[in-house]
């Protein structure tokens, strides 16, 4: 049954006529439920079922199907066991014994009605079983053939082998992320396994036995149907047991198709839980797993690119006292800061011929390198943790401010490049030649800024440089840098 309270409406009932599957008389008739049922924002339902092969035509090699319900509509097949499968040259939906099933993850179905299942193949072009296993993308009327085994796995020199049906992962454009096995080349069982998706072109996100930035040198640990999670934005969340450098343990990740490898969570890792006092992980987390969550986004990882964990952890004492705690974290944006408008001679000349470092602002009287401005955290609108970061400049006020456009022109003793409407975000003053904003308390850059998603905004920093050096302004300013807003 489907629908809201005092208004169901039947999907399917056992001993019913199944008359949705093609090539099924009447007679046919639906036995038991299968393994899957997800349902969607709008109510249309994904689920597979067994035909009755006593009562009607189904027989042991078609009497699996899967199917979707749309409210008002009733039940269109998605796929049958026996079909012709997509992409392929007379192979079908099938295995040797007759058992097809389609091979699920919790959470592939999304708002977008689309799906996504690994499958056996028989017959047609498969070639013994080098190539008779695939993963399919897709809904009614429009599935895909996405990635076969034996196909070159990207990234290295082998092929694909097994597919693992309880890490696929799909969002609403239909990309998909997967662990697989390798085949061939030079791979071994020390790195046949790993993580692609399909966002931006088939690649590799990571691999079995790759050494992890920021590790001291360790390794990633085998990737056959460990934790992982995908989301609109194309990023990858995943475990993995790190060893053989100088951290040893549990470990969790992030991959961000700007950004790459992302450390999330690593052995040792502390948490300040009240001022001073610190917590160490202990190596053990959970999450709210992979569930249907209506979209296609799991429990764990929102659109945005937050998540949330629940860690165990310890006050590293002997014996430890240990506790549990719930941690948020964010990945960052993947749009994210590009400096431009430097004072190191590459474009428009600082005013004195006082050219500054690479990347940087024109020089100052305490800098001959000039000042910088960079952007980190995640620029979006509703998960906001965009942080602007001037360094190199006096130990002066610092003025932060917003422009909806580029520009580059003299202005003071730098280059003017923040420019069109300004908003000013903040004044603060520089400590060791340093500021940031926001500072704690601070609206976010967003708010601040009234930013909404898609704008393309710009940031700079204005500080005050009083001595005599190069005009009689009395003022310098970083390079600048623009950001994309993100939903």
């Amino acid at each position: 049954l489907a629908g809201l309270p005092g208004a169901f409406e039947m999907v399917q009932r056992k001993g019913s006529p199944v008359t949705a599957i093609p090539g099924a008389v009447s007679i046919d008739t639906f036995a038991t439920m299968s393994f899957a049922t997800q349902m969607n924002d709008a109510g249309e339902m994904l689920y597979d079922l067994k035909l009755s092969t006593t009562q009607g035509n189904a027989i042991s090699t078609n009497d699996q199907a899967v199917m979707v319900f749309t409210p008002g509509a009733g039940s269109q097949v998605l796929v049958r066991e026996g079909d012709t499968a997509p992409g392929t040259m007379g192979a079908t939906f099938e295995n040797n014994s007759g058992t097809w099933s389609a091979g699920w993850s919790g959470n592939v179905w999304t708002r977008t009605s689309q799906t996504a299942f690994t499958t056996s193949l028989l017959g047609g072009d498969v070639t013994g079983t080098t190539d008779d296993s695939a993963i399919y993308v897709g809904g009614v009327g429009t599935l895909a053939l996405a990635v076969r085994e034996g196909a070159a796995a990207p990234g290295t020199d082998a092929t694909f082998g097994v597919f693992n049906n309880s890490s696929l992962q799909l969002n609403a454009s239909g990309e998909i992320s997967f662990q697989a096995a390798l085949v061939g080349g030079t791979s071994t069982t020390a790195d046949d396994t790993g993580i692609w998706t399909t966002h931006g072109g088939l690649q590799l996100v990571v691999r079995e036995g790759q050494t992890m930035p920021g590790t001291g040198g360790s390794i990633a640990s085998s990737f056959s149907g460990t934790t992982s999670y995908f989301n609109d934005l194309g990023q990858i969340v995943f475990t993995t047991f790190l060893s053989g450098g100088t951290l040893t343990g549990s470990s969790f990740w992030a991959w961000d198709p700007t950004m790459g490898l992302i450390p999330v969570l690593l052995p040792g890792d502390s948490f300040e839980i009240s001022p001073g006092v610190f917590r160490f992980w202990a190596g053990t987390a959970s999450s709210a797993g992979t569930q249907n969550n209506n979209d296609g986004r799991s429990l764990t990882l929102s659109h945005t690119g937050r998540m949330t964990f629940r860690l165990g952890v310890n006050d590293g004492g002997v014996p430890p006292v240990t506790s549990d705690l719930i941690v948020v974290a964010d990945i960052p944006a993947t749009t994210p800061a590009m400096a431009f408008c430097f004072g190191d001679g590459s474009g428009t000349a600082c005013p004195c011929g006082n050219s500054g470092a690479a990347g940087n602002g024109c020089a100052s009287s305490v800098n001959a390198s000039g000042a910088n401005l960079a952007g980190s955290g995640s620029a979006s609108i509703v998960n906001d943790t965009f942080l602007l970061s001037g360094s190199g400049m006096p130990n002066s006020s610092a003025l932060y401010f917003q422009g909806t456009m580029q520009t580059s022109s003299a202005f003071g003793d730098g280059l003017r490049c923040a420019g069109g409407a300004v908003i000013r975000l903040k004044t603060v003053f520089n400590v060791a030649g340093a500021s940031q904003y926001p500072q704690p308390g601070d609206p976010s850059v967003s708010v601040r800024g009234l930013c909404a998603a898609g704008d393309m905004r710009t940031y700079q920093t204005w500080y005050r440089n009083a001595a005599a050096f190069c005009t009689a302004s009395t003022f310098n300013l970083t390079n600048g840098i623009a950001v994309t807003w993100v939903p």
